[in-house]
């Protein structure tokens, strides 16, 4: 009995030091800071879950931004879309670069409607004060007659008008027939001023002066067209109402907006 037992004490000191070793080995005990564990592995320590990061009020970007933002990638899209076409001109890539044009003449076409219906639905719009046709241009035609007579006639200033023709000018001797209305309606003192010196067949009773330098007073060459020129005889100050042939009508807007009216005022 005696033997049985210290062979049983052998046998378990044999055992626990066959543990001790293979725990050693295994690593079982190699964590000397947190004490020894009697588990096959160490346990996992459970990973911190970080919540979602909030967007900062810099990153949320407004409308305006998220469309320019939106407009800046079409764009892109397009620039290379037709890069591509243009140097690789296969169908396919042909197909592709008409696809964009095509999506964005739609949405420009969207636009212009909406903006054709404000125009038409709101008070403040431009074409609710300013009539495009029929009586309501009339009304404003007359309004703008009365402007320039007002202008010419109430100021107290001497007014006149220079009209510079040549003789090959396409619309010259039309011109020249606006003059005699502009001089019979406002009594102003007109002029007929020959470029090339050659007086118009349809003169009247117009005063007719060849150019001896008086275009260039006014920094103005023969290029073709009537010129019509307004100046205050008083002052000597001159504008030019335009080139080219010029309706009656017209010429009272210009008369009308240049010397009633400042910039930017309709």
């Amino acid at each position: 009995m005696r033997k049985r037992s210290k062979n049983n004490r052998f046998s378990y000191v044999a055992i626990l030091a066959t543990l001790i070793a293979n725990a050693g080995a295994a690593g079982f005990y190699g964590d000397s800071n947190r004490g020894w564990f009697f588990y096959e592995s160490k346990p996992v320590e459970s990973a911190e879950i970080m919540p979602p990061k909030a967007l900062l009020p810099a990153e949320i970007k407004t409308p305006g931004e998220q469309a320019e933002s939106d407009l800046a990638a079409l764009q892109k899209q397009l620039k290379q879309a037709s890069a591509l076409a243009i140097m690789d001109p296969t169908p396919e890539n042909a197909w592709a670069y008409q696809q964009v044009k095509t999506k964005i003449f739609d949405m420009s076409s969207v636009l212009a409607d909406v903006q054709m219906q404000n125009e038409w639905q709101r008070p403040d719009s431009y074409m609710s004060s300013n009539p495009t046709g029929g009586e309501g241009l009339a009304i404003d035609r007359t309004n703008q007659n009365h402007c320039s007579a007002d202008m010419i006639k109430k100021t107290g200033d001497v007014w006149g008008t220079f009209l510079f023709v040549s003789k090959d000018c396409k619309y010259c001797s039309a011109q020249v027939n606006v003059q005699k209305q502009v001089t019979r309606t406002y009594a102003m003192t007109a002029m007929v001023i020959g470029f090339d010196n050659v007086r118009p067949e349809n003169l009247g009773d117009l005063a007719f002066a060849p150019d001896n330098g008086i275009s260039r007073k006014f920094n103005i060459k023969n290029e073709g067209k009537p010129v019509t020129v307004m100046f205050n005889v008083k002052t000597g100050q001159s504008k030019v109402l335009g080139y080219g042939y010029i309706p009656i009508d017209n010429l009272n807007e210009r008369i009308c907006h240049l010397y009633t009216k400042k910039l930017g005022e309709i």
